[in-house]
Order: C-alpha cells, then structure tokens, then sequence
C-alpha cells in the first residue's frame, strides 16, 4: 500500500516523487523503461574506449518561474554550469539566427526581402471566419504574413508534424514559437516584433543552465538518488497490465500495488486503455534520434538548428558539445540528428535505412566535411515525443479530462504526456511542485492543463 503511486518517471514523476517523499509520504514511481528521465535522460556510450554522452535533443534549464528555479539549484546544487544560446533556421540553402537578427535581412533572396516588407507594410489579414476556425496557417499567416508562412513555417510544420497546417491548431503555433524562442526579451511573436528586432536591435543574451557532468540526464539521476534517499521506491522496465480501480490497485508482472492517489504522466490513451474508456482520438509523434560520434570540431557555434526544407530527412540537429564541452573527448563533437515518425511506421521500424541519408545530408548542410568524418551512429527511437494538436485536440481531451475527474476522483494527470501539452522542463517542473503542494494539503486548488499551461498563460509569458 502507498499513499502514491506515480507513472513515468521523466522531469514531472520524478518532481513530485521528491516533493513527496521528501514530506515523507510513502511513494511509488513506476517507469516502463530501463531508465528513469523520460525526454531529460542522457545516453552514454562508449567509442574508441572514450565516453560520449547525447541528450534527446536539445536540453536545457532556463526558466523565470521563481519557485522552479530554486527546485533546480535544489537538486543540481553546484553541480552546473552556465551556457549561452544560439541558435539557427536553415531557409534557402543558408544559416540564419532564429530569432532573426539585422545581418539576416540582407542574406534573404531580394525578391523574399520585397515580398516581407510588403506583408509589413500592407497587412492582409485573415477573415474573422478562419481566425474564429483556429487553424494554424491562419494564426501564422495574421502573425508573420504568407510570405514567411510559405517559405518556413507552412514547410517545417508539415514536415515536423507529418500533417498538414490546415488541420493543426493554432496553439502549436502559440506554444511552439514560444519554445523555440525561449526568452521573452527577444520578440519574434509576429511580423511586426520580427521587424523592430531587426531594425532596432536590442542585445539579448539568454543565459542557460546546464549540469556539469553526465548531460542533462543527470537531473534526473539526482533526482532518483535524492528519491531513493528519503525512502521512495522506483521500479523501472515495469508495465501496468491492469488498474482495478474499485479496489484502487494496479497490477504488473511483478506484483499488485495499492494507491491512496494514482498520478500518471505517461501516454494518455494508455491511461484510457487501462480505465476502460473509448478510444480518445488524441496522438502523438515519435522521434529518431541519430547520435553520430564526428571527428574534429564542430563546424557551427549554433546549439540547435532547424531544417524546414522538405528535401531535407532530418528536422532539427543538435551540436551537443555546444552545450557542455566535456560531453565528447578530445578531437570529436557530437550531432544529434531528429527524424519524427509515428510509432511503428515505416521509420520507427527501420530508422537504419536513413543513415545514409542523415550522413549526405550532414555534409550537404555543411556541418561535416563529408561523411567519413562520422565515425559511429547510434540510433535510439523515442515514443511519445510530442502531442499532436489536430484542430478538434481541445475538445477530445477536455472531454476526456473531464471523464477521468468524474470517474475516477483520486487519478490524477500530471506531465508533458498526460496534459497533452507542448512544455519543457521547467513547466513540468511547476506543474510538480504544485502538485505537491495539493496532494499535501497546502493548497486546496488542483493544477490543472488550463491554470498551468493555458494558452493565454503562455501569451502572457510571451508578452
């Protein structure tokens, strides 16, 4: 019997065992992995008899959230180190700095440069019909103008997303230029922002924490070491077979498990599979991630970039020795190369067949010299890396919501999975420190989705 039992052990389960257990409450962390950390592990592998470690993708801690920052020197406690940002699209066979800068303006095609200044200055705006239809290519177009759309976000969305724009919803959009862009200093939340960033330039320098040793993943090592310490208890590489909620178990190939509260954060419809509910409509993307052992330096100062071109396999790349030197040896960097799929597509199932496409491409995008400076690829398929926000998202998963808090009082939805809901660490980070502060009798509001991470919360960041 346990007073809690948490599903997924990433940033969010991981979070709120802590606080948990730290207010010495007995709890219970299920992973369906062989490791705890989710999206925030680290992959360390062994080349040439010298270690290398990858992130999954480009990871990071920076955050204004006052309470979440503490939590994160809490954990990390010296143990990091400070990092700027930078950070690039690829359009037109050319790097350019994202957010956009002056020097960039002059790189675009003439006839490009003409076309923006003319949605700048003669404004065409999406009737009130397909703003009120929430569509992401209105959002974008009313935002940026159809110059911009067209040429990188029409591209990158449906490539990264494997959908079209006219059936995603504005808020990965909202959400998405929000991640991307990080610091709300550096405007670039429409045409005219973009335009007096570049003509009135303002220096923005975004500073990063990163933990000195073992990548990002080692957050998440502390967190399970700090977990362990005050008596909580971690199963790994475990699967829920069974919830019997009358009786408030669930069950796995190892034994039988009571909860005073469940708190999942992993996959919504296996939550739903296991209750019993209808299938909910709701998806998700999977990620590729190519981790390519590179002789020599890396070639760009950029941490991550973005590749819209539709000719182009991969969507973004990760130089990880950008982030923390000591992440390869010697005479070698790291580049992270992302592929999205859906899981068990053709991808998921033969992510090797790309290789020989990532290492052409590397050199073609000229972060490599050619491909024999790839000395070593090692491939790690991700489930569950994204929600997708088809335009009826909403709708599906307040439905849903609203299904589990009638049926099933003491199942709570906590997390990136289980909120359905394009975060980073620092929010899931929140959303578990307030969690904490609910389930312990501190505070009698439950976080939810639309307190934590609505969008007019996130425009209010923005802004």
């Amino acid at each position: 019997m346990y007073d809690y039992i948490v599903v997924g052990a990433g940033i969010a389960g991981l979070s709120l065992s802590y606080q948990l257990a730290k207010n010495k409450k007995s709890v219970l962390l299920i992973e369906r992995n062989k490791h705890v950390g989710g999206l925030a592990r680290s992959f360390c592998y062994e080349f040439n008899r010298q270690p290398f470690i990858f992130d999954i993708g480009p990871k990071r801690f920076h955050t204004e959230d006052k309470a979440a920052l503490a939590f994160i020197l809490e954990i990390l406690g010296n143990e990091y180190i400070k990092t700027g940002r930078k950070s690039s699209v690829y359009l037109f066979g050319k790097y350019f700095n994202w957010p956009i800068t002056t020097t960039d303006l002059f790189k675009l095609p003439p006839t490009i440069q003409l076309k923006i200044g003319i949605d700048l200055i003669k404004k065409v705006l999406p009737s009130q019909t397909e703003l009120k239809s929430n569509r992401f290519d209105s959002y974008i177009i009313h935002k940026y103008g159809p110059t911009l759309f067209k040429h990188f976000f029409k591209n990158y969305t449906e490539k990264f997303l494997l959908a079209s724009t006219g059936n995603i919803h504005a808020d990965w959009a909202s959400t998405g230029i929000n991640r991307s862009i990080i610091d709300k200093k550096a405007k670039g939340n429409s045409i005219t922002e973009l335009a007096k960033g570049i003509l009135i330039p303002k220096p923005v320098k975004t500073t990063f924490i990163y933990p000195s040793q073992k990548g990002f993943g080692y957050f998440s090592l502390r967190l399970k070491e700090q977990i362990e310490k005050n008596r909580g208890n971690i199963l790994t590489n475990l699967q829920i077979n069974r919830i019997d909620y009358p009786h408030s178990t669930v069950e796995t190939k190892q034994g039988t498990y009571r909860f005073g509260q469940l708190i999942w954060t992993g996959n919504i419809n296996d939550l739903s599979a296991l209750l019993g509910i209808n299938a909910t409509g709701l998806g998700y993307l999977s990620t590729i991630f190519y981790n390519c052992v590179v002789t020599g330096s890396a070639k760009r100062s950029d941490q991550w970039i973005y590749y819209g071109d539709p000719r182009l396999k991969m969507v973004r790349v990760s130089l990880g020795c950008n982030f923390a030197p000591y992440l390869a040896p010697p005479n070698y960097h790291t580049i992270i190369v992302e592929k999205t799929c859906l899981f068990k597509d053709q991808t998921w199932n033969s992510p090797a067949t790309l290789l020989e496409n990532i290492a052409q491409e590397l050199a073609q995008v000229k972060l490599i010299d050619n491909p024999k400076q790839i000395k070593q690829v090692f491939i790690e398929p991700i489930r569950d890396t994204y929600p997708i926000y088809h335009l009826d998202y909403q709708k599906k998963y307040a439905r849903l919501e609203a299904e589990i808090r009638r049926r099933f009082p003491n199942i709570k939805l906590l997390g990136r999975s289980a909120s359905f809901w394009y975060n980073n660490a620092d929010h899931s980070i929140k959303a578990a420190l307030q969690m904490a502060k609910f389930l312990t009798g501190e505070t009698d509001q439950e976080p939810t989705k639309n307190n934590i991470f609505s969008t007019q919360s996130l425009k209010t960041s923005e802004n």
